[in-house]
């Protein structure tokens, strides 16, 4: 990162010193949501890639955004864009076989060398458009009808809140905003959540904790 872009924009510069760029991306990026549509068996037929995007053959529509769980085909020439998964762990890798069997020089076959992924839609569209893999097969599609910035009140409110905090505070607050994001999808450990209704009781938690492992509207 080019950091001389920050003096560009007053407002630019305050959320990406204080916030991180995780957080500034995440105020400001569009992200699927509402209403969404399972492509699975042979509805995913209907679906390509044209070169930059994932589409729908027979209306020519462009898939949103959402995720795709597909078996793919990483390239053996560059390095590997997704993790092969086996036992638990992940492996920078192109081969499942090979990861399984240890074995360092690959003579498998396309079938025994893909490997299923799930990720996002546009993650998958950067791969197969910088020819880092190929799709070998697709097994399901979470297509959602809508975008927008679904994060935008909920960071523009804890960077409002930041502000008029002292410096101890704004570091914990960066920190549970940084790992906040990484756990949107995970089960809060229950035991250890506090639900607040507004800044005055979040400031009191702050102050009676030294370390906030996660923060979420």
């Amino acid at each position: 990162m080019n950091f001389k872009t920050l003096e560009v924009s007053t407002e630019l510069a305050d959320e990406s010193i204080f916030l991180g760029c995780y957080n500034y991306v995440a105020k400001n990026a569009n992200f699927p949501c509402g209403d969404h549509e399972i492509l699975i068996g042979n509805q995913l037929d209907d679906i390509e890639f044209d070169g930059s995007a994932f589409k729908f053959i027979s209306t020519n529509r462009k898939l949103i955004g959402g995720f795709i769980k597909a078996l793919i085909l990483s390239s053996k020439d560059k390095d590997p864009f997704f993790q092969v998964k086996y036992k638990g762990k992940n492996y920078d890798g192109c081969c499942q076989k090979c990861v399984e069997t240890k074995t360092l020089e690959c003579t498998h076959e396309d079938r025994e060398r893909a490997f299923e992924v799930t990720t996002t839609i546009q993650a998958m569209a950067f791969a197969l458009k910088i020819g880092n893999c190929k799709i070998y097969k697709k097994l399901e599609i979470w297509n959602f009808k809508h975008e927008g910035k679904i994060l935008e009140d909920y960071v523009s409110n804890m960077l409002k809140f930041g502000q008029s905090q002292e410096i101890q505070v704004k570091k914990w607050l960066n920190n549970a905003m940084q790992i906040s994001f990484g756990k949107l999808s995970q089960k809060p450990i229950l035991e250890k959540s506090s639900l607040v209704n507004g800044f005055d009781q979040l400031a009191e938690i702050y102050e009676a904790n030294e370390r906030i492992t996660n923060l979420c509207k």
